[in-house]
């Protein structure tokens, strides 16, 4: 995998392929597009996507081979302001299990639930409407290379947003949740501005 991202497609799984492309339109503002399956197994409906942009497509997908439900892999759509979307998500039919909060120096999440039970994440740079974390021209180019680092960091989000038994088997006492980055910003020089000239 040296030399790409590790995810370039994903499928979101439905009961009700109608249901579920109404809530996602709805959340995310932007329609959803028909797509064949050579199978013929499969009813699929994607996200707009640019396979020469950053990050990945994706699809909703009804098929007999696999179905929704909470508790597997957690799929984070990027946004600009993750309150945004979030705020959309129960008069779609959905439910914000967890409202935007921090991840540190890698931005912001909302954790949702669709209207087929899955959980998925929204994801921003941007705090309460206000400027972005980064408003350089190389934003994208920075963000790319802190791509593994923002994966790290939401897997850790999540893990302590579920409170773990404690050492006699029991409930977790304390805070539900707390989060401390412990990932550093790529060195100095190692992401270059995007039209910069190598030396």
């Amino acid at each position: 995998m040296s030399g790409m991202n590790a995810v370039g497609w994903f499928d979101i799984f439905v009961d009700d392929l109608d249901r579920a492309t109404g809530f996602y339109e709805a959340v995310f503002g932007r329609p959803l597009e028909a797509i064949g399956d050579p199978t013929g197994e499969t009813q699929m409906r994607a996200f707009p996507t640019e396979m020469t942009g950053y990050g990945a497509g994706g699809a909703i997908s009804k098929s007999p081979h696999a179905g929704p439900g909470a508790g597997g892999t957690v799929v984070y759509f990027q946004t600009e302001d993750c309150a945004v979307e979030e705020g959309r998500v129960s008069a779609a039919g959905g439910m914000v299990l967890r409202p935007k909060f921090s991840i540190g120096e890698f931005g912001f999440v909302s954790l949702c639930q669709d209207t087929e039970g899955n959980i998925f994440g929204i994801s921003s740079m941007r705090q309460n409407g206000g400027p972005r974390l980064f408003e350089k021209p190389w934003d994208t180019q920075i963000r790319i290379c802190v791509s593994s680092a923002f994966e790290g960091a939401w897997i850790k989000a999540l893990r302590s947003a579920l409170p773990p038994p404690n050492a006699k088997g029991g409930p977790r006492s304390g805070p539900p949740f707390t989060y401390q980055s412990r990932i550093r910003s790529p060195a100095p020089g190692s992401c270059r501005q995007p039209n910069s000239r190598e030396p």
